[in-house]
């Protein structure tokens, strides 16, 4: 998670997700997990699935979690869609890639949301991790 650094060391959460934005987050474990499963079990070929997680986020709803699950505040800091872009720049080596995660934070922040599924569960038998989970987890990349 490109914050890991920033919730450490400042204790903000930023995101160019404009005040409405949410987001159904999903680990990218859980990803793998899915896509391993698919290309591994017969029957998938050839097909498109929209795996998410069951709960959509606000930004505001998201720090909250963070400040819930790592015992102190954690701030929501709105940041200019340029200067998130400059700022993962520096994480991110493909301009490609780079282009793609920043066009998706436009379409969060236009109000842009897919609906939540249950097709993880569906054809895995198992939950994606919720975003609490995922902090607990990952206690330590967070924690100063």
């Amino acid at each position: 998670m490109a914050n890991a650094v920033t919730i450490k060391s400042k204790h903000q959460l930023f995101y160019p997700f404009g005040e409405h934005g949410a987001a159904a987050m999903a680990d990218s474990r859980d990803t793998g997990f899915f896509a391993a499963h698919c290309l591994s079990t017969l029957g998938y070929e050839n097909k498109n699935h929209d795996i998410t997680s069951p709960d959509m986020l606000s930004f505001d709803e998201a720090a909250k979690i963070f400040s819930r699950e790592q015992g102190r505040p954690i701030a929501p800091e709105q940041q200019n869609p340029a200067e998130h872009k400059a700022y993962l720049g520096k994480l991110i080596a493909s301009k490609c890639y780079l282009d793609a995660v920043c066009e998706i934070f436009t379409e969060i922040a236009a109000r842009y949301v897919v609906e939540t599924t249950s097709t993880f569960r569906e054809i895995t038998g198992h939950t994606l991790r919720d975003l609490a989970g995922f902090v607990r987890e990952m206690r330590s990349v967070f924690t100063p």
